[in-house]
């Protein structure tokens, strides 16, 4: 986790113990010494990550070919609007490919998203840090500031179901941006020609590989309607991003429905044994308690 100031806590703690090392007792001074040199070693190995990842970003940027699909961001432009991308989690890497300049993004307050900062501050990405929760992780000054970056004429992306997922859920912020601005959600669906999928990760990320083709399609301007609830908004970014995804790269759209109805299976079976695992209720002494409904009126 970083510091407003750009210094990771490890890094700060690192400091502090060497600040009073002189004043530890010996067995503390060892202990201490030894967990100034874990962080550093933990500092020295994101260093390099972060590089590794510029590296590849840029690798990617120079060897791959966007082929844009259904692109309406030109009549968008022509009509005095910006627009908001909005795309799975799992596809954020190939978005950074054909990245525009000046865009702004939604970025976790993580040290995972400290590295995605910084690659995309080397394209000419604005990375504005916080998570999608308005009331965690700093997501209402997050979503101040995405409002500003709107509002000044400049478009914003957002992986819409991240940081955690579920995958293929999408988080309210994007819809509320829109609402707040008036600026139309973008459903995008990147396809790599050359991919590697983590299929550990829950969200099942997709690495474009050097020399591919990465088509990406648009999907049709989703513009806030008056009088329309944040949670119908989402529905419909929702249901464009499945069928974008169904119809461009149906496969992992499979693996999408297959794991959402596995999430599902094992949520009922918790509600089931937390249903048995309650008292039952109803008992002689309650329903002496209660009372009738005309005093409840009352």
């Amino acid at each position: 986790m970083f510091t407003p100031y750009g210094f990771s806590k490890s890094a700060l703690l690192s400091i502090r113990i060497g600040s009073i090392n002189g004043m530890l007792p010996p067995r503390l001074r060892l202990k201490a010494n030894l967990l100034a040199r874990e962080l550093e070693s933990r500092l020295v190995l994101q260093r390099f990550l972060i590089h590794l990842l510029i590296a590849y970003v840029k690798l990617l940027r120079w060897t791959c070919r966007v082929r844009p699909i259904d692109d309406p961001r030109e009549e968008i432009r022509n009509q005095g609007q910006t627009y908001i991308f909005a795309a799975l989690h799992a596809q954020q890497l190939a978005t950074i490919v054909p990245a525009e300049p000046g865009t702004g993004a939604l970025v976790s307050r993580s040290e995972d998203g400290e590295l995605i900062a910084k690659v995309l501050e080397t394209t000419g990405v604005i990375p504005i840090r916080g998570s999608g929760g308005a009331r965690r992780k700093g997501g209402a000054a997050a979503l101040l500031a995405l409002v500003h970056h709107v509002q000044s004429g400049q478009p914003t992306y957002l992986a819409v179901d991240g940081p955690k997922g579920p995958r293929g859920t999408v988080h309210p912020g994007v819809a509320m941006l829109s609402q707040k601005t008036g600026a139309p959600v973008l459903p995008l669906s990147f396809i790599p020609q050359f991919r590697y999928v983590i299929k550990r990760s829950w969200d099942r990320v997709q690495i474009p590989l050097p020399f591919s083709r990465i088509d990406c399609r648009f999907g049709e301007p989703l513009y806030p309607i008056d009088g329309e609830s944040v949670r119908d908004h989402v529905a419909r970014i929702q249901q464009a991003l499945m069928d974008l995804e169904q119809e461009t790269d149906p496969g992992e759209a499979e693996q999408a429905r297959l794991a959402a109805e596995a999430r599902a299976t094992a949520k009922a079976k918790r509600s089931q044994r937390a249903a048995k695992a309650q008292p039952a209720s109803g008992s002689s002494a309650d329903a002496n308690s209660t009372s009738p409904p005309e005093a409840d009126a009352a």
